[in-house]
């Protein structure tokens, strides 16, 4: 820490015994290129031991600040890394540029340090210092940890990353002229020669496709929407500008390239100050014209901030602890006899293309969507070659009785500890493609169950055109 001394300003430092010491962050001295340890020649580490610095200025404070670093055998970090050669500025504003951001440490942690960086993350005139050290540098937590990945079944651990989706498609109404059109332009695989499995994933591909096109296709930033919904794809380029201009400056240091840099980045923090106000003036408007109560308390829904609790649960335990309850036989297979096996002409008839346009009919808007992202909105709206080929596909499911689809577990707390699986309910999310067909079995089993009078006149409940009001005596 430092004091006032007898001649100005002095540091003093106890170091507790058996720990070494990590100094890391803004120490408003700047020390040029001062603090050239020989010693560590001697020492095993991917350190340079001379340091290089953008900033060669050096401060009233900077000769005091690097002795007291060296009577505490003390080695500063900056200048001396693989990714930082250059000692690159830390400090970025329209007054000036300089490295008062510094990394030190003590002499027994040097050998594990594998890097030092500079990011180019410009959202304060401070830049962030990135340490690694070894044995984590290759450790990513979202890799490792709940919840930033969702668990499919049968997924591998190397294949995790792979069903994280950062990709977003999402329905707009004006755009479904320029979909349909898209996907007049795409060439369908024929059925003949091409497996279940090749017909979902090229059917898949080419909605997708047309719905890039069409320009409903987005990328999902970490960080999410729902804490900044003003933060849209104008925000998202002029970010990138700025960070690109950073890098070049950073890179090529002269005026030219700092003053690009220092323009972008009040474009950027103009841009996003504006949004954010223009999304709340479109709020308060919208509350203005709310015409009933419903209207009114959705759009206050809308503005609550979900709060999510978290535990740090490594994701080979998730696929553990799901492998064991998806693996669990049935309870109902030692209950079910082979006598009840038998086909049906109604139940195992080929499915109709008046089937899939009925129930594609009945499709709900704004549904959650699977892994392939696939909104009700584009399968209602789907040519009728894309029918006759969903419909031919739902067939071959029928008759091979396989279903090439895949759900994604996403596990919502419920209480006790977060960080145990077995304490979080796993919600499913299927394809919308693979809900389609099951509401096609659905609406046959409840047509064969009327049609054969199997349920009792008072059973009510779950049942269409009746309710539960019905059996009681008036």
């Amino acid at each position: 820490m430092c004091y006032p001394g007898e001649s100005g300003i002095s540091f003093g430092m106890k170091k507790a015994e058996g720990f070494e010491i990590v100094l890391y962050g803004d120490l408003n001295v700047r020390t040029g290129d001062l603090g050239d340890f020989h010693n560590l020649l001697d020492t095993p580490t991917l350190l340079s031991a001379s340091r290089a610095s953008s900033d060669p200025v050096s401060s009233s404070l900077s000769e005091t600040l690097v002795d007291f670093f060296d009577d505490n055998s003390l080695t500063i970090l900056n200048g001396r890394s693989t990714s930082d050669r250059n000692g690159n500025f830390t400090f970025i504003s329209s007054q000036g540029s300089s490295v008062i951001d510094l990394a030190v440490v003590s002499p027994a942690l040097l050998e594990l340090i594998v890097d030092l960086s500079v990011e180019c993350m410009p959202y304060s005139d401070h830049l962030p210092l990135v340490l690694k050290l070894k044995g984590l540098d290759n450790m990513k937590s979202k890799d490792l940890y709940w919840p930033r990945c969702l668990f499919s079944r049968n997924m591998k651990s190397k294949d995790s990353k792979k069903f994280c989706p950062g990709t977003k498609y999402s329905w707009v109404a004006d755009k479904d002229i320029s979909f349909k059109g898209n996907l007049r332009d795409l060439a369908i695989l024929p059925l003949t020669g091409s497996t279940l499995d090749s017909q979902v994933e090229r059917l898949t591909i080419e909605i997708q496709t047309a719905m890039s096109r069409a320009g409903m296709r987005r990328e999902i930033r970490s960080g999410g929407l729902r804490s900044r919904p003003w933060y849209d794809e104008e925000c998202y380029t002029a970010k990138k500008k700025m960070k690109e201009s950073l890098k070049l400056y950073l890179l090529q240091n002269n005026v030219v390239n700092k003053d690009l840099f220092i323009t972008s980045k009040k474009k950027y923090l103009s841009l996003i100050k504006l949004k954010k106000n223009q999304y709340f003036d479109d709020i308060q408007n919208a509350l203005c014209d709310a015409r009933n109560a419903s209207q009114f308390w959705k759009i206050i829904k809308s503005l609550k901030q979900r709060t999510t609790i978290k535990g740090n649960i490594p994701m080979c335990d998730w696929e553990d602890f799901y492998r064991r309850l998806l693996s669990s036989p049935p309870i109902m297979d030692a209950y079910i006899s082979p006598a009840l096996s038998y086909m049906d002409a109604d139940l195992d008839a080929e499915i109709s293309l008046i089937e899939v346009t009925t129930e594609i009919s009945n499709l709900g808007k704004d549904k959650a969507t699977g892994l392939d992202n696939i909104p009700n909105e584009a399968i209602k709206v789907l040519p009728d070659e894309y029918l006759i080929l969903l419909t031919n596909i739902y067939n071959k499911i029928l008759t091979t009785s396989s279903v090439p689809s895949r759900t994604i577990i996403h596990p919502i707390f419920k209480k006790g500890d977060p960080n145990i699986p077995s304490n979080y309910r796993g919600i499913s999310l299927s394809s919308n493609l693979s809900k389609l067909f099951t509401s096609i079995l659905k609406t046959r089993l409840n047509n064969w169950i009327d049609k054969r009078g199997i349920l009792a006149e008072n059973q009510a409940g779950f049942r269409s055109v009746k309710t539960i009001f019905l059996p009681l005596p008036h």
